[in-house]
């Protein structure tokens, strides 16, 4: 199986798109935590 560097380029932004779009929506609460406090 080949995939061009153009392919994963593609699947990478749908990838952080999707992403952004769902930690907008509060989709990760459970999964996402802060690190930046100490």
């Amino acid at each position: 199986m080949e995939i061009s560097r153009q392919e994963q380029d593609a699947f990478a932004v749908s990838s952080q798109l999707k992403t952004q779009e769902a930690i907008k929506n509060k989709k990760f609460l459970e999964e996402i935590i802060d690190t930046s406090r100490r």
